[in-house]
């Protein structure tokens, strides 16, 4: 229903004395409250007001305890009273309170309810504090009626989203708006999953926002809802988990807005399960909050009737229907719900919502330690605690360890150093020793904040916690040696957010200074402000944001150039929701920062078109502090942020964040598998197949790099076997160089070798790879990649070790001697598109591209200083005929040739074994026409070089998948040149990034070359879109997120339900409850239902899945082909999920209709690609009769659908099917399908 619909029965009424301009509009909604004796001492409070001009909407709705003759006897007698009175109660307080702020005329409005009272001067004080401040709201202190005697005031808690968002610190008891304040926040949302927090809803929107809102630290008023047995907290359930998720969510936040401003009100629908479905994640959940919000409202309102929101419009596939619930938010979405707890929702833990959020299958909200105890382990997903201490969380963090949610710890100010100086402007913000706080929470809770590490009194509890976490990470190096933890910290350096192309000009003159508590700043910083001050035009101001207290008489000169804003956000969430503003912060508050926090910080203001200074006695401003030198400064601060970012994308540390996060989630889910009670004791060992430092071995050292970097204990293995003997000295170094655990040799190798050589035995093989097996599990590796192919992990796999393989152009293996591969690989990645496809032909998902991980300092361009002439030209890998560097010399031959001056340039290994070849080009090389033309540098220590000293980079290779040392290249600024091997196509797009050659012959090379040299006016073009794409795709942040993201499916297919089938051993008929048994505890009957293994129609039958099973009936026919039919065969799907509901078939004689069996089948005991048999009571005389099978099915979470051996031809969608799909949500229209899928089975 729309919030229009529930006004079409309302009656206004007033006694015709309305003031035609009163100042304020203060707003009651009610409903029988007269029993109980609080509707007349809240009326009568309000008539007391020393302020007297208002008019005072009294909004019933619905009332059936006499309240309407209350209310009318008052407004008989009072002028300013209005009346709106409702036949039938609604029940959404919201409701009615935005329909009396709609009908408010004055320019402020003020709020209080049914079970409230006001002090005499509560007006009074709210309106001089409004007016008196510019604020968009003022609020003031509550008298909470406990019972038993016992009060206590609420609302004189620290105004900041940092509490604000884990628990509501304003009272509605005593609250004054502007009617300007609905207009830019919106109204009280009416959705009927958060009619319990409306309120806490819009402060938080509305503070999220940028609103001004002020306190007022005197008791206004009391409130008696807890005590009140009809109160909304007292008789309304609610869906903790679902409300408070719904408003928290920032990503929806300005479409919530738009919505709920006053001018889009009246269509808004309260009851819409599409805004309550994206915290929602799956049908179990749906279930709960239907029979917690949605049933016992419906059934005790009389305006609409319940009805199934979910089951009865069932969501189906936007493909084949015109019409879905939802397409973006389906309701089968691995969804994941992710818990950040943090006492103090503070700038870095917005950063991680933020980063978490970005994907839409994520659920994330967030709590306090005390808000813990709302949730169950099973609630979530993932856990991730922010300078927790408590120890009840130790309990917690157990539970989630046997339920196999990880938990991860992040220290952010705990391990501060602690501040020395007793004259600290940021004093005021430790929260922990607030005694407001303190005597609210009734406990010592530690409040991270800078300089604030925990007290010992509280540094036991973060000890224990982080010992029964999965991981702990830390901002920085910091690990004290009090904390006796192992393994130690994981240290999370800064990762910068690449600012956009196109960033915000300021157009205003916005000047702001944040001051902390005034009182304890320096003179020096006294003095610098002043000296902003003084150049300060007359008609600008300084918004001044401080810590409520005395201002010192040095600034109150500058009063006409300073709005003073108290507030108790920190600096950087402050920082964060300015817009086109300089920010002036003395260095003695900004030097208590972390360079982690200071740098998000900068990021913020410059992302939003501001900037950051520093005032100091050493920092002097500008003569004249004018818009213009806004625009330059914050120009030229967001060159300095775009230069800092080069080589990372704009959302990097947000995917970086993720990574985290999802990295100690599969070591998590290994360490389940291997019984290992936390993630971070999951080792992984990456395999490189030679000590050449060449193409596969690049790849897999950057694997390790990328896993290192978001905390996995991971270490990279060279074969002792040494195919090249060149030597492992450039693998030291590169791990030395970036800090990296050094090389461990192994000896393996062996089982690759045999696929080429008939000389190593199988014997010898076997035992060879059982040794390395057995090192692995005296190691406790949990997790092998390999890049390139190393048979030793498969040949003798372990069922509680994953294992991952890059394999990169098929052509370099022997396929035919790796089939045993196939079921013992966990996951597959390859380093293009097209070869993962290829490789996707032969071995089972997950198989993906991953493109090679490009470092940010690849994307430096270093040839800016190089001459014009000679066109420099580079050619980057290992001499040897596969990479057809000759075909290139001969190109530039005949380029020179025809007048141009170019100069080659070849990098790369010069193997012995490739000796003939490499003189073979040297002797080419010293024709007269090439003379002095052509260097050969071999393999360069500093690829930086090749960058630097040319101009196009050249791959004639027609082996390769996408060279990596042409990425390199492209990244610095080299401009590519390429043959359309592999995967080249997808790096270098002809004409858009590069240059590409029609074919492989010299002549093709040549026309690609000519081509690039004539257009060079293009190359700042195809540099930047090149560079561009790189950037997106092969970023560190991307590579590890690919990487894990195939790990992730690696590891839902090894201990998905499905695969129990294909381990159970092989038999004419095995029962169900073998196979499902761990599912459930319930007992399959045999005489019903078996589940047969292995295929029922001949071999290489095409077997498609047919459409889901649903309430429609699906039919299938068949003609019997003996008597006696006595039960169906027919292979079911569930798309590797656990099915929960009914599947219902039903025999029917195709001749006369009849109904001749029905069966009901408990889908819990479905597997996925098995074979069903379902035996019903024999039919006799049933040779060469028709019949006809329907299927149907109402699931509560998975899917079910049946194998056909006659499949519809995919051609896009059927468009039968289509159509049927489309009238069966308005008629129950069965569906037959053409193909083969129900196989009889008679008794002799």
């Amino acid at each position: 229903m729309k919030f229009a619909d529930f006004l079409t029965d309302r009656i206004i009424l007033q006694n015709g004395q309305r003031q035609a301009d009163p100042r304020v509009s203060i707003i009651m909604p009610t409903y029988c409250r007269n029993a109980e004796g609080l509707l007349r001492p809240c009326i009568e409070s309000v008539l007391a007001q020393t302020f007297k001009d208002f008019e005072f909407i009294i909004v019933d709705d619905g009332s059936t305890d006499g309240s309407e003759e209350v209310i009318r006897g008052y407004m008989e007698r009072e002028p300013r009273i209005v009346y709106v009175r409702h036949s039938m109660n609604c029940g959404l307080p919201a409701l009615r309170t935005d329909e009396g702020i709609l009908l408010a005329r004055g320019p402020y409005v003020g709020f209080i309810f049914d079970d409230n009272t006001w002090k005499a001067d509560a007006l009074e004080q709210m309106v001089r504090g409004i007016e008196a401040s510019g604020a968009d709201i003022v609020y003031g202190n509550a008298i909470l009626a406990q019972g038993g005697g016992e009060n206590r005031i609420f609302g004189n808690l620290p105004l900041t989203v940092e509490l604000l968002q884990n628990f509501n610190t304003i009272l509605n008891a005593a609250v004054l708006c502007r009617q300007k304040f609905f207009e830019h926040y919106g109204l009280y949302d009416p959705h009927l999953l958060i009619r319990r927090i409306c309120d806490w809803d819009l402060w938080l929107r509305a503070l999220k926002g940028g609103a001004n809102v002020q306190h007022i630290d005197h008791v206004l008023s009391i409130e008696h809802g807890l005590v009140s047995k009809s109160s909304l907290g007292n008789t309304v359930k609610w869906d903790y988990k679902a409300s408070v998720a719904y408003i928290q969510d920032e990503t929806r936040l300005d479409e919530r807005t738009a919505a709920l401003r006053p001018g889009n009100i009246l269509t808004y629908d309260v009851f819409d399960p599409e805004r309550a479905l994206p915290y929602v994640r799956d049908f179990k959940e749906w279930d709960a909050i239907e029979a917690a919000v949605y049933r016992p409202y419906l059934d005790t309102h009389c305006q609409v009737r319940f009805e199934h929101l979910i089951r009865d419009n069932r969501r189906h596939d936007p493909e084949l229907y015109g019409y879905s619930l939802n397409a973006e938010n389906p309701i089968f979405r691995d969804r994941k719900r992710i818990l950040l707890v943090a006492n103090r929702y503070e700038r870095v833990v917005q950063d991680w919502w933020k980063a978490l959020s970005q994907d839409r299958n994520h659920i994330v909200m967030s709590c306090n330690e005390m808000g813990v105890s709302s949730f169950n382990p099973a609630d979530v997903d993932w856990v991730i605690l922010f300078d927790c201490t408590a120890e009840m969380l130790v309990r917690f963090s157990r539970q989630c360890a046997e339920t196999g949610v990880p938990v991860t710890y992040m220290v952010l100010h705990g391990m501060d150093r602690v501040f020395t100086s007793p004259n600290n402007p940021l004093r005021g913000l430790d929260l922990m020793h607030n005694e407001t706080v303190r005597n609210y929470l009734g406990t010592e809770v530690y409040l991270s904040h800078p300089e604030t590490p925990w007290p010992d009194r509280l540094r036991s509890g973060a000890k224990r916690l982080m010992e029964h976490v999965d991981q702990v990470f830390s901002l920085g190096e910091t690990n004290p040696k009090w904390l006796d933890i192992h393994p130690r910290f994981s240290p999370i350096r800064f990762i910068p957010n690449a600012p956009p192309q196109e960033g915000v000009k300021p157009q205003t003159l916005g000047l702001s200074f944040y001051l902390g508590d005034i009182r304890y700043l320096s003179e020096t910083s006294k003095t610098a402000l002043s000296r902003w001050l003084e150049r300060t035009p007359r008609g600008a101001a300084w918004k001044t944001y401080y810590l409520p207290g005395k201002l010192p008489c040095k600034l109150k000169s500058f009063g006409d150039r300073m709005q003073f804003i108290p507030t108790y956000d920190s600096l950087p969430t402050l920082a964060h929701k300015l817009e086109e503003t300089l920010l002036v912060v003395p260095s003695e508050i900004l030097g208590r920062f972390s360079d982690y926090h200071r740098l998000v910080l900068e990021e913020d203001l410059v992302r939003n078109g501001g900037f950051l200074q520093s005032a100091s006695a050493e920092t002097n401003p500008p003569d004249e502090i004018s818009l213009e030198f806004l625009q330059e400064e914050a120009r030229a601060q967001r060159e300095k942020l775009a230069l800092r970012a080069n080589g990372y994308r704009q959302d990097a540390r947000w995917l970086h964040i993720e990574n985290i996060v999802r990295g100690v989630t599969i070591r998590k889910r290994v360490a389940d598998l291997r019984n290992q009670p936390r993630a971070n004791e999951v080792k992984v060992w990456v395999f490189v197949n030679s000590q050449l430092f060449g193409g596969s071995e690049a790849y897999g050292f950057l694997i390790v790099k990328a896993l290192k970097e978001i905390g996995f204990d991971v270490q990279v293995c060279i074969p002792r076997l040494d195919f090249y003997s060149s030597g492992s000295k450039k693998m030291v170094e590169w791990l030395k160089n970036r800090h990296l655990p050094p090389l461990l040799q192994l000896e393996y190798g062996k089982a690759g070798l045999a696929i080429f050589s008939q000389n190593v035995l199988e014997k010898e093989v076997k035992e060879y790879s059982e040794n390395l097996r057995n090192w692995l599990d005296q190691h406790n590796v949990g997790i092998v990649v390999c890049s390139g192919f190393v048979a030793e992990p498969l040949v003798v796999p372990s069922e509680e070790r994953l294992v991952f393989m890059g394999l990169y152009p098929p052509w370099g293996y022997g396929l035919s001697e790796m089939t045993y591969i196939r079921d013992r690989l966990d996951g597959l990645f390859s380093d293009s598109v097209w070869a993962a496809e290829k490789w996707a032909e032969w071995i089972g998902p997950p198989v993906d591209c991953v493109l090679s991980m490009i470092e940010p300092e690849y994307f430096r361009v270093r040839n800016a200083m190089l001459a014009i002439t000679p066109v420099c030209i580079a050619v980057v890998g290992t001499l040897v005929h596969l990479k057809r560097q000759k075909e290139v010399l001969l190109a530039v031959q005949r380029l020179v040739e025809e007048g141009y001056d170019l100069h080659l340039n070849y990098y790369g290994h010069e193997l012995e074994i490739f000796k003939e070849y490499i003189q073979e080009i040297k002797a080419m090389a010293t024709q007269p026409v090439l003379k002095g033309r052509v260097s050969f540098h071999g393999y360069v220590d500093d690829p930086s070089e090749i960058a630097r000293d040319n101009h196009l980079i050249v791959s004639a290779s027609g082996e390769e998948s996408i060279p990596q040392g042409m990425m390199f290249n492209q990244a610095a600024g080299l401009v590519p040149v390429a043959c359309p091997a592999g995967g080249v196509e997808e790096v270098v797009r002809d004409d858009e990034t590069g240059f590409l050659a029609t074919d492989f012959s010299v002549e093709a090379l040549t026309n690609a070359l000519r081509r690039a040299l004539k257009q060079r006016a293009d190359w700042p073009r195809l540099i930047a879109q090149s560079r561009k794409l790189l950037v997106e795709r092969c970023s560190p942040q991307n590579f590890t997120h690919d990487i894990l993201r195939i790990m992730q499916e690696g590891m839902d297919i090894r201990v998905a339900e499905g695969r129990r089938f294909f381990k159970e051993p092989t038999s004419d008929s095995v029962r169900a409850d073998r196979l499902v048994g761990a599912r459930s505890k319930k007992h399959c009957p045999a005489e019903i239902i078996e589940i047969i293994n292995g295929s029922m129609f001949p071999i290489n039958t095409p077997m498609v899945i047919g459409p889901d099973l649903c309430e429609s009936a699906t039919q299938y026919r068949f003609i019997a082909a003996d008597d006696r039919l006595a039960g169906l065969h027919f292979q079911v799907g569930t798309f590797m999920t656990v099915p929960q509901g009914e599947l219902r078939l039903t025999l029917i004689s195709a001749d006369s209709g009849d109904v001749l069996r029905r069966i009901m089948v408990d889908a819990s005991f479905l597997v996925d690609n098995a074979w069903v048999r379902v035996t019903f009571e024999p039919l006799v005389n049933t040779f060469d009769r028709e019949f006809v099978v329907e299927l149907t099915g109402e699931f509560r979470t998975g899917r079910v659908a049946i194998y056909e051996a006659s499949p519809v031809k995919k051609s896009g969608v059927h468009p039968a099917l289509k159509l049927h799909r489309m009238l069966s949500r308005f008629l129950t229209l069965p569906l037959r399908r053409p193909g083969d899928a129900i196989l009889p089975f008679y008794l002799n």
